[in-house]
């Protein structure tokens, strides 16, 4: 019972650490660019930002909101 009433805590913060480790790659991969491409490494960049800061403030209220549905 208590892993079924935290699964979905448990989940979020996995598929949490799934964007970051994701998007942090990406970048690692925007930074290694030539000065040509300066502009896509700002632009991974940024989409970086946008993309960690939504799945941060969004990324728990879901669980929130389901948590007492699936407390027994």
């Amino acid at each position: 019972m208590f892993i079924i009433s935290y699964f979905p805590l448990i989940f979020s913060v996995f598929l949490q650490f799934l964007f970051v480790f994701a998007y942090l790659t990406l970048y690692a991969v925007a930074f290694t660019l030539k000065p040509p491409y300066i502009i896509a490494r700002g632009l991974v960049f940024l989409y970086l930002f946008l993309v960690c800061a939504v799945v941060l403030a969004f990324g728990f209220t879901p669980c929130f909101a389901n948590r007492k549905l699936l407390s027994f």
